[in-house]
């Protein structure tokens, strides 16, 4: 099974940027929330390995990532976002950062590219860096 790595690289009190890093290759940026003792709609997740499964989103109408067995979580999806008001505790990806208005742009752009570089799932290893 192909293997991501999510690196958070900057964590502040409203957001935390990362890296998604395929094979030492960055691939796109993500945002997520803070932490937040892994609080349910308000906290990113648990640094840890996830697998995930290719699905179809009820609440975006299209395929998604999901992440299975998050201790304490569901539905934690990785999809297309700007800020942290587009996610309850899910990832989003992008291309760039953008700190006029801390979030990432060119999400559509970066997970159509994600969504057809990664076939029906992966291992995603989240650390914080």
């Amino acid at each position: 099974m192909k293997k991501l790595t999510l690196k958070r690289i900057a964590l502040w009190q409203e957001w935390t940027f990362g890296a998604l890093i395929d094979d030492l290759r960055p691939f796109a940026v993500t945002l997520e929330l803070p932490w937040k003792g892994n609080a349910t709609d308000i906290s990113c997740i648990p640094a840890g390995t996830y697998d995930t499964k290719r699905v179809f989103s009820q609440k975006f109408q299209t395929e998604v990532f999901a992440l299975l067995n998050v201790e304490g979580r569901d539905n934690i999806e990785i999809h297309v976002g700007n800020t942290t008001k587009d996610t309850q505790g899910c990832i989003l990806i992008g291309m760039n950062y953008t700190w006029d208005a801390p979030g990432i742009s060119n999400s559509r752009i970066a997970f159509e590219n994600f969504m057809r570089a990664y076939g029906d799932s992966f291992e995603l290893e989240v650390i914080n860096g």
